[in-house]
């Protein structure tokens, strides 16, 4: 029955499929059919090439454990560029945070250096330093890669974004950017705390005062851990915009049919 099978599929189709797949961003299906290509067919000239984008497929899948499978295996077949195949190891073990990166970027740094420069760059970025990222890729000759990273953003600081709507209700809000949100919090802050104001000093109903003037000193405080909350968001957002577009600056995709022969 699987001679059978094997004897009705050809190469062509699979591999039309597996790129159709990937083009649609159904990037585990297209591993699949990646991978099927160069198990059914291992000596055809296209199989390397289908093993490496199987590995490049699973990894955007978010099957890393696959994908290192695959690359290792890729790096165990013999085929050309194994070097490669190591490369995109160690940005699976950048994205997981792996320690083992350490461990193989000094091989890289002999093989590939301006592709370890990325992955350095790549990796002080995720931790928030542009500087030794643009100092990884000048060091070895990518000056114009490392202007790329001028406009990397820095975003609100979220202490601070607190700490002025605990000054000044809404103020914080304002610092990064909603000022309709600042707004709302001024005028329930402030308002709670004028209405409890009156009922203690003016009306001398000290029941209705401290009631809402707790409720005052809650809003105060919440509006202050939001303007914290939403600095932060908004930090994230940005930062992570940008290291969408500096991805794609770094890393291209070069693995064409024609880059395995």
């Amino acid at each position: 029955m699987v001679i059978l099978l094997l004897s009705q599929l050809s190469p062509g189709p699979v591999l039309d499929f597996a790129r159709q797949m990937e083009a649609r961003a159904d990037f585990g299906q297209a591993g699949v059919e990646f991978y099927r290509y160069a198990t059914y067919w291992p000596g055809d000239s296209l199989a390397p090439y289908a093993l490496f984008r199987a590995g490049l497929c699973y990894g955007k899948a978010g099957e890393f454990a696959v994908a290192r499978s695959v690359f290792t295996e890729y790096l165990a077949s013999g085929y050309p560029k194994p070097e490669y195949a190591r490369l995109e190891i160690a940005r699976i073990l950048l994205a997981q945070g792996d320690p083992g990166l350490d461990t193989l970027l000094p091989m890289l740094e002999q093989e590939l250096p301006g592709d370890a420069a990325r992955l350095r760059a790549w990796k002080c970025l995720a931790e928030n330093d542009p500087g030794a990222a643009k100092e990884a890729l000048r060091s070895t000759g990518l000056d114009s890669l490392a202007r790329a990273l001028d406009g990397f953003p820095h975003g609100p600081t979220p202490a601070l974004a607190g700490a002025l709507s605990l000054v000044v209700p809404g103020a914080g809000q304002v610092y990064y950017g909603h000022p309709g949100d600042a707004f709302m919090a001024f005028v329930f802050s402030v308002g709670l705390a004028g209405l409890s104001y009156y009922y203690l000093a003016e009306a001398d109903r000290p029941v209705p005062g401290i009631v809402v003037g707790g409720f005052a000193a809650f809003f105060w405080l919440g509006q202050a851990y939001g303007a914290y909350v939403g600095a932060r968001s908004r930090r994230h957002h940005l930062r992570e915009n940008h290291m969408n577009f500096l991805k794609t600056v770094l890393f291209q995709d070069i693995y064409t049919p024609e880059f395995f022969r």
